[in-house]
């Protein structure tokens, strides 16, 4: 829900987004580091709509961009965790509904990337 929330924010607010990427944002540290704890934080980046021209995303290149980032981070020994997958993949999947104005549920395109969580990482 909060994800459709923040989604409908920027819509009603006329922004789009125009990139989203993963960034470090929690240490080694014991006190932040559980299981189910995310480690990445999911960078949204927003234009106001009419500033530049945008084309929409399909759900294909949605995969497509989650596998790129997830392989560049694990190659450079920075791992991915289920959570940080989901929650960077909730990003992408916002962009491309505020991109769309056909999509009716966001919670929709989050089921696409299951699958790929599932076969991807044991973490």
């Amino acid at each position: 829900e909060a994800w459709e929330a923040l989604a409908q924010a920027i819509k009603e607010a006329s922004f789009y987004i125009t990139n989203s990427f993963p960034i470090r944002s929690e240490g080694e540290s014991a006190y932040h580091s559980s299981k189910n704890t995310i480690k990445w934080d999911a960078i949204i980046v927003l234009r106001k709509r009419g500033s530049i021209q945008y084309d929409s995303l399909s759900s294909k290149s949605l995969l497509e961009l989650l596998v790129e980032w997830t392989n560049y981070i694990n190659t450079e020994q920075l791992a991915l965790k289920k959570c940080d997958i989901r929650n960077f993949f909730r990003a992408l999947a916002t962009q491309y509904y505020v991109a769309d104005p056909r999509k009716n549920c966001l919670k929709d395109l989050f089921s696409t990337v299951e699958d790929y969580v599932e076969d991807y990482c044991d973490a």
